[in-house]
């Protein structure tokens, strides 16, 4: 059985940063379509590389819709375990995974700091050249390969895989567009000449051959020159684009709202775009957290990364749900609050209010406060709802309800009875949401 190397065995082996060439020439392939179908055939990064290299950059859309994708995941907040001294890590380890998603294959390089701690650093693509379907780079003008124990690949199943096509077809249109508009922006002449003379009819047809703007022709009376107009129209090309564009950002990002070709948009299929959105995210932050916890895992320690993609509308319509619950007499301890809205622990538990169904232990003051708390008041708190219960049956609304509580008991502390009327109201709206 191999046994697992040690973080300390690890630095040892390690070494510092290196320095390395761009290969930009190597990243670079035809974008043909037997370079795209032997890509689809075989599905290795031998193949796929150089034509993800090239439309990354190439194309303004696929560019635009990866840096999106990636950033969406890299800004946003998480939380560890492993302490701040491993934030960078578990940020280049991060955009690494999202990477690796969106390209199929990412690389990171691990090295020793200068304080002599393990460091983690995701190597950009331009770097990268792929040999017999495995990681390159160049030192010093020699290739070498990358490779454990000083680097780390993480694959995943390419999202630019399936824009491949469709990325070929735009740019092919858009090469014919070219032509066409060469074609149309010297439309061609027809002439009818009045002299049968070939010499002059052969003059003639230089002179229309020289006609552009700002020159000029001589002809005889009779003479008739026709433009003959094409059907075609810019509007074909560039709509077929926008499809592309439209189908790229379908893809990579799950819908076409939050990009430049879209022009209308609804209320349902802004719904549906943001329902895409979170499941690509959730997805990649799933993957990313995998990739975390298993490289921390090869050491022992557990990262409990957390990254936080929820908005805040999602925390606002949980903690709504709490709060009904809570006047329900379902209450959560400091623990589970943190654990549920993802926030670290309260350093000192005495600020939050102690309930009989509290995980922690209760702390009294003396025995008289330990015997409130544990005192059984079911049948005082039945007297005082089957008085609230009364007046309710003969109110018509819940101010008529205070008033009349206030006339009966002038006197009396109704902070319990508040509690109860609460909890009356919210067990109508619940009901009235059901």
């Amino acid at each position: 059985m191999q046994r697992k190397t040690g973080l300390k065995e690890l630095i040892e082996m390690l070494r510092p940063k290196g320095n390395y060439t761009k290969t930009d020439i190597e990243n670079y392939s035809e974008l043909s379509s037997g370079k795209i179908r032997a890509a689809l055939l075989t599905k290795n990064q031998q193949e796929l590389f150089p034509i993800f290299s090239l439309i990354e950059d190439k194309d303004s859309s696929i560019g635009a819709e990866c840096e999106k994708r990636i950033s969406s995941i890299t800004n946003k907040f998480f939380t560890h375990s492993l302490g701040e001294a491993e934030n960078e890590n578990i940020e280049e380890l991060i955009k690494a995974s999202v990477e690796a998603r969106v390209f199929g294959m990412s690389l990171v390089e691990l090295y020793i700091k200068e304080d002599g701690s393990l460091g983690v650093s995701k190597v950009d693509r331009e770097f990268i050249h792929i040999e017999e379907n495995k990681p390159f780079l160049i030192n010093n003008g020699k290739s070498f390969e990358a490779k454990e124990p000083f680097f780390m690949s993480i694959y995943a199943k390419p999202a630019l895989i399936k824009t491949l096509w469709i990325a070929f077809a735009k740019h092919f249109v858009l090469s014919q567009y070219l032509k066409f508009t060469e074609f149309l922006g010297v439309p061609p002449l027809i002439g009818n000449s009045s002299s049968g003379d070939e010499k002059v009819i052969s003059l003639m047809a230089e002179a229309f051959k020289n006609i552009r703007s700002g020159s000029c022709a001589v002809l005889g009376p009779n003479d008739v020159i026709k433009v003959l107009e094409g059907r075609g129209s810019q509007a074909d090309f560039m709509e077929f684009v926008r499809y592309c564009d439209g189908e790229i950002a379908k893809v990579i990002n799950g819908s076409i709202l939050s990009s430049n070709i879209s022009s209308t948009g609804s209320f349902a299929m802004s719904k549906v775009h943001d329902y895409n959105r979170k499941e690509i995210l959730a997805g990649d932050v799933k993957f990313a957290s995998r990739q975390v916890q298993n490289f921390y895992a090869k050491f022992g320690k557990d990262a409990n990364l957390n990254i936080q993609i929820e908005k805040d509308s999602d925390l606002l319509a949980r903690a709504q749900v709490l709060q009904i619950l809570g006047s329900l007499g379902y209450q959560m301890d400091p623990k589970d609050m943190a654990k549920e809205f993802d926030l670290p622990e309260p350093a000192n538990n005495s600020n939050f209010k102690l309930f009989k169904n509290s995980k922690e232990k209760a702390l009294f003051l003396d025995n008289i406060d330990k015997s409130l708390f544990n005192a059984n008041t079911k049948d005082e708190e039945a007297a005082i709802e089957q008085v609230i219960k009364d007046i309710l049956k003969k109110a018509d609304s819940f101010e008529d309800v205070y008033e009349n509580l206030l006339n009966k008991y002038p006197n009396a502390d109704l902070e319990a009875i508040e509690n109860t009327l609460e909890r009356v109201i919210a067990n109508a709206e619940i009901k009235g949401m059901l």
